[in-house]
């Protein structure tokens, strides 16, 4: 998208500390990023292991299976094998699905 803002993770959390009057001191900041950090680690975790993590009013984490497939490498230009994995999908709710102005 032309003209889009690229945040820092940083950012987003000072805002939400602003919002909900939480200090905003360096220490708490440092508090707020490994609280997020360990969230995420557990959120990957648990969707790894098969299980489906709803987060209310952002989406649903789930794991899904990529096929085994043939790709090009674009450096020798040889044709490798990828296996099989898994991936995480963010299933957002119907409110984040469509957003104003953009396509």
């Amino acid at each position: 998208m032309k003209g889009q803002r690229w945040v820092k993770f940083d950012e987003v959390l000072r805002a939400v500390q602003e919002r909900t009057g939480i200090a905003t001191n360096k220490q708490s900041l440092v508090g707020a990023r490994l609280f997020a950090d360990a969230l995420f680690q557990d959120i990957f975790a648990r969707v790894m292991a098969g299980e489906q993590v709803n987060v209310p009013k952002f989406g649903i984490f789930k794991p899904t299976t990529r096929k085994q497939r043939r790709v090009l490498n674009p450096i020798t230009k040889e044709t490798i094998q990828l296996p099989a994995f898994t991936a995480i999908r963010l299933q957002p709710p119907k409110k984040l699905k469509r957003v104003e102005g953009v396509e």
